[in-house]
């Protein structure tokens, strides 16, 4: 047992480097940008590309190691991921550093659904409970950690680094994954059958995969993506009797067909799906912190300090001995996850532009608990549900559901955040100019200036640029109270949209509460690997 927990570190640690990276870049964008003179297209494919390539490759990931084993497939995940950090670190060009994110996204995806693979296979039931906790601990943390982190690296200018920093850690943290990798995780086990890997079936669902998800992560950018969709189905149809076929001739499919006809992972997936979309709550409170509000990166990643410590109490007590079963544990901790946003957006709407990070911390600790236990729980009961030899390609589709999950979360609730905040700046802008000392014998120009000013801030929200087109008072006076009332204006219209960001995230939580009422109370019974075939 102390082998099996060491081999969890080693791969813990490759799991964190992967949460944190799928979130560090946003921070040092504008870096990047000055160093290698990205245009927007360019900086939206480099935060873009690793997450869209990670998700593209997951299931395929998994299935590598239940065919070839874990622990050889995990290694070469970490160097690929090692080796790709360097380039993106190294890289003079926009292009290179595309091409690093994409192969970071695609190694992260070989590795990490090993982590769960190890979980299922290297734990008995009484410990997986512990494990899983753990597990979900350190990605919440590290999801966290990411913007933190990202501030902090790209403003410390190490050795004169900067934004190439945040990519270049990961060398002596990868090399050191792999080095601890090669002595401490287990050697698998000869395996019988098939491990020729469906190549096919890779090209079907990564292309189903693609027309889901391009849309989704560059839709808002790129409207005209949005007919991808209608190939999805047709593609996972042509893919689901690919695989039939695969199973009949004796092969080894990258997806069992059958698998989905299990409850807890055709219901768990849905739910972990649901549950992923309305987790992104951070996305509009960091853009109302930053944006909105004015703080920098590393105050944003302080304001989430006390979720994190919610993290740590629900992986606590999900890890204990006298947890809930699978099924309760989700809906409770859905239900405090809920709260936790309820009492968030409660506070936003109360102080309104006169929010302070630390009054946010009642409702993220209370969410960052929910999400622990949900996270948990939710892991091992579908992963509970497979035998063994399948659990790698059960990991690479829990974690494509997260990251579908996640998509679509940042879809509909930007959709939401970024469809209100221009009307809501532009009337608390009205209100402000409306009630500018009318002794002013400038009032008119002054007025104007508040609108405009404020518009410019809004597009900059929008759009990522701020132009100067304002024609600004020439008295110092009029021209700093012009200023103050049109940033009082963009504070109380971020606040209205963040607001309403937040209650849809929290309508798609009680959609996850819902469907989870359909999850089995029972552990499932994992059947024979002959049956299970």
């Amino acid at each position: 047992m102390t082998r099996a927990w060491s081999g969890l570190a080693v791969m813990l640690l490759a799991a964190f480097m992967d949460v944190v990276d799928s979130t560090i870049v946003g921070v040092a964008l504008p870096g990047i940008q000055r160093t290698l003179g990205a245009d927007g297209a360019e900086l939206q494919w480099i935060d873009a590309a690793y997450p869209l390539a990670f998700a593209l490759v997951l299931i395929t990931g998994g299935r590598l190691g239940d065919l070839r084993g874990r622990r050889p497939v995990f290694l070469a995940g970490v160097a690929g991921f090692t080796a790709a950090s360097a380039l993106s670190g190294l890289a003079t060009t926009p292009e290179v550093l595309v091409a690093g994110r994409v192969l970071q996204g695609v190694a992260a995806a070989v590795m990490v659904p090993q982590v769960l693979g190890h979980l299922r296979a290297a734990f008995p039931p009484r410990a997986r409970g512990a494990a899983f906790g753990l597990y979900g601990a350190v990605l919440a943390l590290a999801a966290v950690s990411g913007p933190l982190l990202g501030g902090l690296l790209t403003g410390a200018d190490l050795f004169g680094l900067g934004w190439r920093a945040i990519f270049l850690v990961n060398v002596p943290i990868g090399v050191l994954t792999l080095a601890a990798g090669l002595l401490l995780l287990p050697r698998p086990p000869a395996r019988a059958g098939p491990t020729a890997l469906d190549l096919t079936g890779v090209v079907l669902l990564a292309a189903a995969l693609l027309a889901l998800l391009y849309p989704l992560v560059q839709g808002r950018e790129h409207g005209g993506t949005w007919w991808l969709a209608c190939a999805v189905a047709p593609l996972l149809v042509v893919f689901r009797a690919h695989e039939r076929r695969v199973t009949a001739g004796g092969g080894a499919p990258l997806v069992r067909p059958g698998l989905l006809a299990d409850r807890a992972v055709s219901v768990g997936l849905l739910v972990g799906l649901v549950f992923s979309a309305g987790g992104k709550f951070g996305f509009v409170l960091s853009v109302h912190l930053q944006t909105g509000l004015g703080a920098d990166p590393s105050e944003v990643g302080v304001a989430f300090v006390p979720f994190a410590v919610g993290v740590v109490a629900g992986s606590v007590t999900r890890a204990g001995p006298r947890r809930s079963p699978e099924h309760t544990a989700i809906r409770t901790g859905m239900a405090v996850m809920i709260g936790g946003l309820v009492a968030t957006t409660l506070t936003v709407r109360w102080w309104g532009p006169d929010l302070h990070a630390w009054q946010l911390a009642p409702g993220l600790l209370l969410a960052g608990a929910g999400l622990a236990v949900v996270t948990a729980a939710l892991v091992d009961l579908v992963l509970g549900a497979v035998p063994e030899h399948e659990a790698g390609s059960v990991s690479g589709l829990v974690n494509t559901s997260f990251q579908l999950g996640t998509a679509i979360g940042i879809a509909v609730v930007g959709s939401v955040f970024y469809a209100v905040v221009g009307n809501a700046v532009t009337t608390a802008a009205d209100h402000r100019a409306h009630n500018l000392p009318t002794s002013w014998s400038t009032r008119p120009e002054a007025a104007a200036a508040v609108r405009c000013l404020a518009a410019e801030h809004a597009e900059a929200a929008t759009t990522g640029t701020r132009p100067s087109r304002c024609t600004i008072p020439a008295d110092p006076e009029i021209r700093r109270l012009a200023e103050d009332a049109a940033a009082d204006a963009v504070r109380h219209g971020f606040a209205r949209a963040t607001e309403r960001g937040l209650w849809a995230t929290t309508g798609i939580l009680v959609l996850g509460l819902a469907a989870a009422g359909a999850l089995p109370s029972r552990r499932p019974r994992i059947r024979s690997g002959a049956a299970a075939r």
